[in-house]
């Protein structure tokens, strides 16, 4: 029987003006030009908040206080080669500028943008939920 490891990441799911923020898969790893909300793995003994902290400075130069991270949902989607599980904040307040760190490409989305973007697999199973976030 085949096994897939587990990949343990977090998200943020992060909302101005009534539009969702995403970024674009870099050309060096897999899901290349595809859009994705931020995020990234979880270090060994770090928790989903202070990975999406340290995530989000490192990918998007913000700074976050933990305290303003609310729950959101979770995604466990299995890909071909590994299976993704993925505990998601949403985060209305941050100080600092956004600027991809790592040249990706970002951009917020509005609701009706949302029902043409192309998104990582794993991020289409709560599109319908990200999309009630910011219905006016």
């Amino acid at each position: 029987m085949y096994k897939k490891p587990l990949l343990i990441v977090v998200s943020a799911v992060l909302i101005k003006d009534k539009r969702i923020f995403f970024q674009k898969r870099p050309k060096d790893k897999t899901m290349v030009g595809l859009w994705e909300l931020p995020g990234g793995k979880i270090e060994n003994y770090e928790t989903p908040e202070k990975a999406i902290k340290r995530e989000l400075f490192e990918e998007i130069g913000i700074k976050i206080n933990i305290k303003d991270l609310i729950p959101f949902n979770f995604i466990s989607y299995s890909y071909s080669d590994f299976h993704l599980l993925m505990p998601i904040f949403i985060l209305k307040i941050w100080s600092g500028k956004i600027f991809s760190k790592e040249k990706q490409e970002t951009k917020f989305f509005s609701y009706e943008e949302l029902n043409a973007i192309d998104l990582v697999d794993a991020d289409k199973d709560i599109l319908l939920s990200l999309k009630q976030l910011i219905k006016e």
